[in-house]
């Protein structure tokens, strides 16, 4: 289901087999405490801790949050 061109996100968290417990963990501990956006769902309001210099500079430009870049 993913668009050329376009990178394709889920609008409901994927339920692989046993796995989504632990995948779960896994995500939320890249993320920053607390959601962005109380009306989503976690895993896509969720705000990465570390991020790359473009996405950390998203971040700045268009919300106002400052992120940890990693390279």
């Amino acid at each position: 289901m993913s668009r050329k061109g376009a990178a394709y996100w889920p609008r409901r968290r994927p339920q692989g087999e046993g796995q989504g417990p632990r995948l779960d963990e896994r995500f939320r501990a890249l993320l920053r405490p607390g959601p962005a956006a109380p009306d989503l769902p976690w895993w896509e309001a969720g705000i990465p801790a570390r991020a790359g210099a473009e996405l950390a500079r998203h971040y700045r430009d268009h919300h106002g949050l400052t992120i940890e870049v990693c390279e």
